[in-house]
């Protein structure tokens, strides 16, 4: 995310649509350590923070996946969200508001496409 979108903030935001993009809420999402298929770390449905949306939380030095799931643990699709981390080096402020994105401030946004 930009340092304007960001914030200061440490955050995985997901995102459920259908084929047409329009929200998917009830869509079962889990965390993972990075590559850590089936080791759930938290779980989530979407629209529990918005139509289609639902969030997770990073912390400092790790690495995380995520993914739609049917069955609470497995991927329900090839889609996976691999590699995000609040761990990234540089300062970004931004000029309009506090905060920015700084070494483990950063966030992402993450769609899924229901297709599963």
């Amino acid at each position: 995310m930009t340092p304007c979108e960001n914030l200061g903030k440490h955050n995985i935001f997901v995102k459920i649509v259908d084929a047409a993009g329009n929200p998917v809420d009830g869509a079962l999402v889990v965390q993972t350590p990075k590559g850590q298929y089936g080791n759930v770390l938290d779980k989530t449905v979407s629209g529990a923070k918005g139509p289609g949306l639902c969030e997770f939380a990073m912390w400092k030095g790790a690495e995380y996946s995520v993914y739609v799931t049917e069955d609470g643990v497995n991927p329900s699709s090839v889609q996976v969200a691999d590699g995000q981390t609040s761990s990234i080096v540089g300062d970004e402020a931004c000029p309009t508001a506090d905060g920015g994105n700084t070494l483990f401030h950063n966030s992402f946004n993450v769609i899924f496409q229901k297709n599963w």
